[in-house]
């Protein structure tokens, strides 16, 4: 679960020891959506302190927007609870100062009314913990956005002097360049350490096509270091059509903004339709649907 993957590397304590710590002057807040992430929420709250992993029973997480204006800062819906018997929402509870609180509903805009503070019981080990928590008012239900990349531009090219039909996509393919103003949206995966050799081979770094770089990411659940690939000797070049289908069926299938994806869909390409890697990708989505059985005897 995605969700669950953005906090496993917290140190927890016990809820016993949660409530063994709680005095008159702090507080437990249990959060479950952008505030998972520690750097997010100690932005404007550095008294944060992770206490366990916990459970809100007959609940359900759901994405949105107050009475359905768009977030300019997220680019989508952002994450709200709501009632749904026999459902859960996993979070972490925080311990925080009490002078805190202030700049958390501040945070959560409780004044301009988009989001109300509640108590909640959530469970973590056995045993029941009340925590604040913040829902939605009038929320509007909103798809939240993808992860996008600021500073960067989309481009096409190719390394140095290599030619288009010497390349499996027949053009140009994407790298990232640096450039003011302009976002690049994409999607981030959670991999294995073990398959980091596997795409930096991939991406043909061992021959110098692409070197591996770290770049912060903003996404619905605050922003996150991950690793990409940028070409080096980049000379720019045109995509060839297949190219650009499969990265608009990627944009698609992932939910990137529709802005983005029209802008995609506009790209100019060099039309080749020759043979590509295209043909392999869809030959091996043929197989997958024929049935183990097919063709045996």
């Amino acid at each position: 679960m995605l969700l669950f993957s953005l906090f496993l590397h917290f140190l927890f304590l016990f809820p016993s020891e949660a409530a063994d710590s709680m005095n008159q002057a702090s507080f437990l807040y249990f959060a479950y959506g952008s505030n998972l992430l520690k750097e997010r929420l100690q932005l404007e709250n550095p008294s944060a302190k992770a206490l366990c992993v916990a459970r809100l029973t007959d609940h359900k997480l759901v994405f949105g927007n107050h009475r359905g204006l768009p977030s300019n800062r997220w680019h989508g819906g952002v994450a709200t609870i709501e009632h749904s018997s026999g459902e859960d929402v996993l979070g972490v509870v925080w311990e925080m100062n009490i002078d805190d609180l202030e700049s958390l509903d501040r945070q959560e805009n409780v004044r301009s009314g988009i989001y109300s503070p509640v108590e909640v019981s959530v469970w973590a080990a056995g045993q029941k913990i009340t925590c604040r928590t913040y829902i939605m008012n009038s929320c509007v239900y909103a798809s939240p956005s993808p992860q996008y990349l600021k500073g960067y531009a989309l481009k096409f090219g190719l390394w140095g002097e290599l030619m288009e039909n010497e390349t499996a996509w027949q053009g140009g393919v994407a790298t990232i360049k640096e450039q003011k103003d302009s976002e690049v949206w994409g999607v981030v995966w959670k991999i294995s350490s073990e398959d980091r050799r596997n795409l930096d081979k991939q991406e043909g770094v061992d021959r110098g096509l692409y070197r591996p770089l770290e770049v912060n990411v903003n996404t619905t659940y605050g922003e996150i270091l991950c690793h990409a690939y940028q070409m080096n000797n980049f000379t720019s070049k045109l995509a060839s059509p297949q190219y650009k289908q499969v990265i608009c069926m990627g944009a698609e299938q992932n939910g990137l903004p529709p802005d983005y994806i029209r802008e995609l869909h506009a790209l100019e390409t060099n039309n080749n339709n020759s043979t590509s890697m295209l043909n392999t990708i869809f030959a091996a989505k043929h197989r997958e649907k024929i049935p183990s059985h097919v063709g045996q005897p």
